[in-house]
């Protein structure tokens, strides 16, 4: 499996145009974004731009439960699915 960031040049590579990110989000930065999600229990966390993970593990390790989080990604993802809108 590629490294987060080796993908997201991968991904750069091929989609110049489509991606904005000049480098993956750090372990560190994900967190202290996702202490920000409100912690209830209804209602859904819409990640856009999902792909290379550091948020996406970030949103579920602060207690989001998996079926609360919904991602979109113009590009394919390191899990391999390309659909636009991906449930976790």
């Amino acid at each position: 499996m590629l490294s987060d960031s080796r993908l997201l040049f991968k991904l750069w590579l091929k989609n110049p145009f489509k991606i904005g990110a000049v480098a993956v989000s750090s372990p560190e930065l994900a967190a202290a974004m996702a202490r920000h999600i409100p912690n209830r229990a209804e209602g859904y966390v819409v990640e856009l731009g999902g792909g290379t993970g550091p948020v996406t593990r970030a949103i579920l390790e602060c207690g989001v439960a998996r079926n609360r989080l919904v991602w979109s990604s113009a590009t394919r993802s390191s899990t391999g699915i390309s659909p636009s809108v991906i449930r976790a």
